[in-house]
């Protein structure tokens, strides 16, 4: 799971909903889960939509422990 998704998740929306909110389509941000090739701007718009960088998007996702 990269980044991305887990950021696409925690606020709950499908690929198709994340694409739409940032301008590029939802298999624009399928490709980019699944870590193919996917154009800079394309990047761009989603990093910027989640507040997040580029390189970051395309990173592991980051787990958190529950709390014992």
């Amino acid at each position: 799971m990269t980044r991305l998704e887990q950021l696409r998740l925690d606020k709950r929306m499908t690929p198709e909903q994340l694409g739409e909110a940032a301008g590029v389509s939802g298999m624009t941000v399928r490709r980019c889960e699944a870590s193919k090739p996917t154009r800079v701007t394309s990047l761009a718009k989603l990093a910027e939509y989640l507040d997040a960088t580029a390189s970051e998007l395309q990173q592991p996702a980051r787990f958190q422990r529950d709390a014992a």
